[in-house]
């Protein structure tokens, strides 16, 4: 079992019970993806969808982060293909968000 920091579990409940806010932001950073599966067609979009600049991804952390939002979860058909992926959590981390991320798994 996990032990949680009784001060995060406390702003989490204050963000959520009093100011009535999320704590979590799911935020999707790219549409490309290196599978091919046969319900999806994510991968269909390489070189279609161009994905938002890196100074775009931080105006999007930092309004969240001005909300109050404490975590930030990287995600979307796979974040991994972002090269800036790792400046990306860094910066969500310095804004002092916990983060998180949604993989296939196929690129650690």
């Amino acid at each position: 079992m996990t032990k949680f920091d009784p001060i995060f579990l406390m702003k989490s409940l204050y963000q959520m019970k009093v100011r009535s806010r999320p704590i979590v932001i799911s935020h999707s950073i790219n549409a490309r993806c290196n599978l091919r599966c046969a319900f999806c067609n994510q991968w269909q979009n390489a070189g279609k969808v161009q994905d938002a600049p890196f100074e775009d991804i931080c105006r999007v952390i930092d309004m969240a982060a001005d909300f109050g939002i404490m975590m930030y979860n990287a995600w979307s058909a796979e974040p991994l293909l972002r090269k800036d992926l790792p400046e990306i959590m860094a910066y969500a981390r310095s804004r002092g968000m916990t983060t998180m991320m949604i993989t296939n798994g196929k690129l650690l």
